[in-house]
């Protein structure tokens, strides 16, 4: 289910049409580039309504200047080495004063899109993604109410752990352990047997229902066995999340 599977990293307007997040100072932004994309108009398009309506923007609350810099410090989008001029963001204030120009059936459709979709995506609207999952195939919303209880799963065993005095790398460490217990590998061996990167940050979000599942399960036990053992460190807690992988695993086979 690619679209649900995306949706920190991209947000699908049409089948056809994805874009990336981008957010600055905590809101969604969208660039020049991707206006000119999602509207199918010709490269400096959405540039040329820019400037010939600057004077009606605000810099600062319609739209951000942000020099390369920054952008690259940030990590706010994917920036060349080589480029130095400064970025227009545009907040969606912005962009809906931009695209007044857009007369077309195919920018209305946009516009509805973008307001519906990306700009209350990155906000966190969480009813986008029941309106997301009522249109879904059964096997897709069985995978997102997996992921969406393991969420619920994890913050607990977070929670547990940071008050049995887990700190620092000792979060890795215990991710890594259950996931060795679990599904046999540490998240480099997950990694590499489904392709990714090592550094994947969200590994979770290409696991099957499956292993969701069995992840959720061991994040269970760990906890319970955690608290009701009173265990406190680093490496304790890592060895129950480890074994309590295990007890999922022989009772899955």
């Amino acid at each position: 289910m690619n679209v649900l599977r995306k949706t920190q990293s991209t947000v699908c307007l049409t089948p056809d049409v994805a874009l990336p997040v981008i957010t600055y100072r905590n809101q969604p932004v969208i660039t020049l580039a991707m206006i000119d994309k999602v509207h199918q108009r010709p490269e400096e398009t959405a540039g040329r309504n820019f400037r010939a309506h600057r004077d009606k923007l605000i810099e600062g609350e319609d739209y951000f200047k942000v020099c390369a810099d920054e952008i690259r410090r940030r990590n706010i989008l994917p920036l060349s080495s080589k480029a130095h001029e400064a970025i227009l963001l545009f907040a969606e204030t912005g962009y809906l004063m931009l695209v007044k120009s857009f007369q077309d059936d195919l920018a209305w459709k946009i516009q509805r899109q973008l307001v519906k979709t990306y700009f209350r995506a990155i906000k966190g609207d969480v009813t986008l993604a029941d309106e997301i999952a009522d249109r879904a195939s059964l096997k897709d919303q069985q995978w997102l109410a997996a992921r969406m209880q393991g969420k619920v799963k994890r913050r607990a065993l977070t929670d547990t752990l940071q008050e049995h005095g887990v700190k620092h790398w000792g979060y890795a460490r215990c991710t890594n352990a259950l996931y060795k217990g679990a599904l046999g590998g540490d998240k480099p061996a997950l990694c590499a047997r489904k392709g990714l990167p090592s550094h994947n940050k969200n590994l979770r979000e290409v696991m099957s229902l499956d292993e969701l599942i069995t992840t959720q399960m061991a994040e269970l036990v760990a906890r319970v066995q955690i608290e009701k053992r009173d265990l406190h460190g680093n490496a304790p807690c890592a060895a129950e999340c480890e074994q309590s992988g295990q007890k999922v695993a022989a009772l899955l086979r």
